[in-house]
């Protein structure tokens, strides 16, 4: 199927490895079976729908998916979604674990029917996000003091709500 509805995926000399599954238990079982798996990038793209994969962007998701990075490899998230800022979630769990963030946001300059994307960078090496060719796209991914950290245990859909009825629907729940 990806061969068939991703062109590019068919001009690429890369070897390429097929995981039919949950990413994040597919790399679970990966890392249990070879060890850590040494990658360039690792994209996550699975946020722009109306509901999210919240398993996708918790802690220990990340945690997991910066032990199958190269030293200098990069953890590609894309965050576009409709209903949800998740920048505040990636800038907390990058703080938490020690990752450089940036955010990079691409939007068509063209009326074309595609629609612009945020795109959430994380590494291990500072360094890797100040190169030109990624520093001249991206800004500074900023931690929110007092944003709670989402875990595998913890995550809060209203505390990223972009609608402005998020502190009335809070209060109305007795959250607030």
């Amino acid at each position: 199927m990806a061969r068939r509805h991703f062109g590019y995926l068919g001009a690429t000399t890369a070897r390429l490895d097929f995981e039919i599954g949950d990413a994040r238990l597919s790399l679970e079982r990966e890392l249990k079976r070879r060890g850590p798996r040494g990658y360039d990038v690792l994209a996550i793209d699975a946020f722009s729908s109306d509901s999210i994969p919240v398993h996708l962007i918790t802690r220990e998701a990340v945690e997991l998916y910066a032990r199958h990075i190269a030293d200098d490899g990069i953890i590609a998230i894309h965050i576009s979604n409709r209903f949800l800022d998740l920048k505040p979630v990636l800038a907390n769990i990058a703080q938490a674990t020690g990752l450089a963030a940036r955010l990079v946001t691409d939007t068509p300059e063209d009326d074309s029917a595609a629609s612009s994307t945020d795109w959430v960078l994380l590494a291990r090496d500072t360094a890797v996000l100040d190169d030109p060719r990624i520093a001249g796209r991206a800004e500074p991914l900023v931690p929110v003091p007092g944003f709670s950290l989402w875990t595998d245990q913890f995550n809060n859909l209203l505390d990223v709500l972009k609608v402005r009825p998020r502190e009335e629907l809070k209060n109305l729940l007795g959250l607030g």
